[in-house]
């Protein structure tokens, strides 16, 4: 991660690819300061994609350990965003306490719910990370999925 001050920006082209190396070895040349801080704790770049989105909450669910350590639940309650985690097998399932699942359906890998979440109907769910307000009926199941929806769907994928 980089912090950096207003000034820095004169030192990245504004047009065309850049290395940030480049401009920090540059910024030095110039005479400014350069900070760092060594983290020691859990580490995963969300922004390369959705595998390292879902990288990160499998490994925060999947390892009560680092939750705790990261202190998620008590985030989560002082959101307001109550939850339960239930372990099947090699299963895990994230579960806030507005989300309604059919009784019926069946997890594999991690899954992860949130906001007002419901399906109707039975549903395979596999390694999903499934959050927004919709209502989901005559779906056949989410296979490493991420879907964040604020509409009503009605149709199977």
């Amino acid at each position: 991660i980089f912090l950096l001050g207003n000034e820095f920006f004169n030192y990245i082209p504004s047009t065309g690819p850049s290395n940030l190396s480049t401009a920090i070895n540059q910024a030095i040349g110039d005479g400014h300061n350069i900070g760092w801080f060594q983290h020691h704790g859990y580490w995963q770049d969300i922004g390369n994609g959705a595998n390292a989105l879902f990288q990160a909450n499998s490994d925060l669910i999947m390892s009560p350990e680092l939750f705790q350590k990261m202190n998620c639940g008590a985030i989560l309650n002082k959101l307001g965003m109550g939850y339960e985690i239930i372990k099947s097998g090699d299963s895990r399932r994230f579960v806030s306490n507005k989300v309604k699942l059919h009784p019926d359906s069946t997890y594999s890998g991690v899954n992860l719910f949130f906001d007002s979440w419901q399906c109707t109907e039975p549903t395979t769910y596999e390694n999903a990370i499934i959050g927004g307000s919709p209502t989901v009926e005559n779906q056949n199941g989410f296979r490493s999925t991420i879907l964040l929806a604020s509409e009503c769907l009605h149709h199977t994928l």
